[in-house]
């Protein structure tokens, strides 16, 4: 009786063993489409099996038109079933990964995508797998398409994008053009801009042997800001010696801040909003005079040019007065005119330049 067990345990092993071989080979729907597919290979279901019968009545060894969701299979020994295969059919996405972060001062996209069971798997297959050659992975600005990345193999892909301006909404999107017909979208991101910024700044001024203050009251969005961030406007405060840019106080979170004991010279504010927004600056004089000031009077020298990089149009701040140029690294000057606060420089090829105010100068990224 024992040996008798155990032999027919060893049959149903190899049995299940053989099953297990000729499938269900599962082709999964990748979105948008809905419905899969299913096959199973009759002469690896072993000797016995003839013929099967799937679920919805299809007695061929492949079956379309699966909807999502379980299924079954019954394999036949002639007209005796001898065994039932279940499975599933999985909706499929594209796994698109999307981060929309600051690098470097400028907004940085960065994209991964890729679609479950592409290339990997023996059981496991979309039902009509992605088309490498027509498939493109696009990066949107305010809903419009400034470039794009193609071919994208469904197995993996990732690309990234620097030195994109703030004031966007940023979007990835993945479609294949083929009759697949897959896509996926990430989500919309907006990248805030200050402009150049507007600090609301008291300055006490160092007085015999009592040295001064520094006290931000609120930091926002300055005249040519474009989306700006929702206000009030949060993030990280810091102050630091200015040029040699060396930290002068303790960096404070919030909207507002304040250092004391200050030595006299010159100070460099510098915010770093919460939200996906560019980084902004100010600075300020502490004189050895008793006085209250604004940091909008203050190191009339200090020049702020945005946005950094730009295409298009570059602002500046400080008062409109006399000529300005923008001379490339050449010494060139490529452009000139009265002052505006602004210039159009969308023609000029992409590099490095330098805006000539006269007394004050920056340098400005184009691309």
């Amino acid at each position: 009786m024992m040996r008798t067990s155990l032999l027919l345990l060893v049959l149903a092993i190899a049995v299940d063993h053989a099953h297990a071989q000729c499938g269900p080979y599962k082709g999964h729907p990748v979105w948008p489409d809905t419905v899969g597919s299913a096959f199973v290979n009759l002469t690896e279901c072993g000797a016995s099996i003839t013929g099967c019968q799937w679920d919805n009545g299809s007695t061929a060894q492949q079956v379309d038109g699966l909807s999502v969701g379980a299924h079954s299979v019954v394999l036949y020994d002639g007209v005796n079933p001898v065994d039932t295969l279940t499975f599933a059919i999985e909706q499929l996405h594209w796994d698109l990964g999307q981060s929309v972060l600051l690098s470097a001062g400028a907004v940085e996209v960065d994209i991964w995508a890729q679609v479950p069971y592409c290339g990997t798997q023996i059981f496991n297959f979309p039902h009509c797998p992605p088309v490498a050659d027509s498939t493109v992975v696009y990066l949107m600005q305010d809903g419009i398409a400034i470039d794009s990345l193609t071919p994208v193999e469904c197995s993996s892909a990732s690309h990234w994008w620097n030195f994109l301006p703030f004031g966007h909404l940023y979007q990835t999107t993945v479609t294949d053009h083929s009759i697949c017909g897959s896509h996926e979208e990430g989500p919309v991101v907006v990248a805030y801009s200050l402009g150049a910024g507007q600090f609301n700044v008291l300055v006490q001024n160092a007085n015999g042997g009592n040295n001064g203050s520094i006290q931000v009251l609120s930091v926002g969005p300055d005249l040519f800001a474009v989306m700006p961030p929702p206000a009030p406007v949060t993030g990280l405060l810091g102050l630091f010696t200015w040029p040699d840019q060396v930290q002068a106080g303790a960096p404070q979170l919030g909207s507002s801040a304040g250092w004391s004991n200050l030595a006299p010279g010159d100070y460099q504010i510098l915010f770093a909003p919460d939200s996906l927004c560019n980084l902004v600056d100010t600075i300020v004089t502490i004189d050895a005079a008793t006085a209250i000031g604004d940091a909008s009077a203050a190191a009339s020298d200090h020049l702020l040019v945005w946005p950094q990089p730009l295409r298009d149009v570059l602002y500046w701040s400080g008062e409109r007065k006399g000529e300005v140029r923008v001379i490339d690294m050449n010494g060139r000057v490529v452009r000139s005119g009265p002052d505006l606060g602004w210039s159009d420089v969308s023609d000029l090829p992409a590099g490095m330049y330098e805006l000539d105010l006269g007394d004050r100068r920056a340098r400005f990224a184009k691309w």
